[in-house]
């Protein structure tokens, strides 16, 4: 159950895959056995591991996946949402080690401007509050952000003279 190594064979996999959609033979994903007509060396490899191995490492790496999340908010005190009014109406999932630059830039993505000023965190069960650095990894003490920035003018964004 603990073990992160999954032997797999992409190759079997593609091969059981493709004679499927060709019709002929009937294969389960994940299976450990097919029907019919299979492409050369995919039975005994079957035999030999049970399954290609494909489907429970794709399983597995989806599972340890989970997302972190963050509630970026207009104000810390009323909680209301950065994107959505309403208390906490904005929620962003992120990956794993994820970072208060990446709320950022995601709030940037859908509208906001300007360059990164600072950010204020409040941990999930509202008990610390504190100013979080850009590089800070997102988790239970930067649940909730403030995310402030520099809007800046067209004019400013310009490169020089035209």
């Amino acid at each position: 159950a603990g073990d992160d190594l999954v032997p797999c064979c992409a190759r079997v996999e593609a091969a059981l895959v493709v004679a499927r959609a060709n019709g002929s033979l009937a294969y389960e994903d994940g299976a450990g056995a097919f029907n019919g007509d299979g492409p050369a060396g995919a039975a005994d490899y079957l035999t030999e591991w049970g399954t290609t191995g494909v489907l429970d490492a794709i399983s597995r790496a989806v599972a340890g996946a989970r997302p972190v999340h963050a509630y970026p908010v207009a104000d810390l005190g009323s909680l209301r949402g950065a994107l959505s009014p309403g208390p906490l109406a904005t929620c962003l999932a992120f990956r794993r080690g994820a970072t208060v630059e990446d709320v950022f830039i995601a709030l940037k993505r859908r509208g906001g401007g300007g360059d990164f000023v600072r950010a204020d965190a409040l941990s999930a069960d509202g008990s610390k509050r504190r100013q979080a650095k850009p590089k800070d990894p997102l988790g239970a003490d930067t649940a909730v952000l403030k995310v402030s920035s520099n809007r800046k003018a067209a004019w400013q964004q310009q490169s020089g003279p035209a």
